[in-house]
């Protein structure tokens, strides 16, 4: 029985250590959705705000009249950083036009 119980627990810690690695994994982790943290850009968007500004960003995904967001597969801008809340005024409010203040390099 002892045996039993010492397999359990050291299989426990394996599964623990696995599920821990694999929230870093470059993706937005559940963690950060759930405690309100915004995600940070993935690694291959190193130096696209640099290069590019808030335009940049915004060109894959924010909102224009054809799609939102306009690059298929790419993470959606909240609606509240739009201009009156709306994805329907396709511009993005002044006070997030600094997307790496909120949204680091990762």
């Amino acid at each position: 029985m002892k045996k039993k119980t010492i397999i359990a627990a050291l299989l426990a810690a394996v599964m623990s250590v696995s599920v821990v690695a694999g929230c870093s994994s470059g993706t937005q982790s559940a963690a950060s959705v759930l405690d309100g943290q915004p995600a940070p850009m993935p690694a291959n968007h190193n130096g696209r705000y640099t290069d590019l500004g808030p335009d940049g960003c915004y060109g894959c995904h924010g909102a224009n009249e054809k799609a939102n967001p306009q690059l298929v597969g790419a993470v959606i801008v909240p609606e509240d950083h739009y201009s009156r809340g709306m994805y329907a005024t396709m511009k993005i409010d002044a006070g997030y036009n600094q997307c790496i203040t909120c949204h680091p390099q990762g």
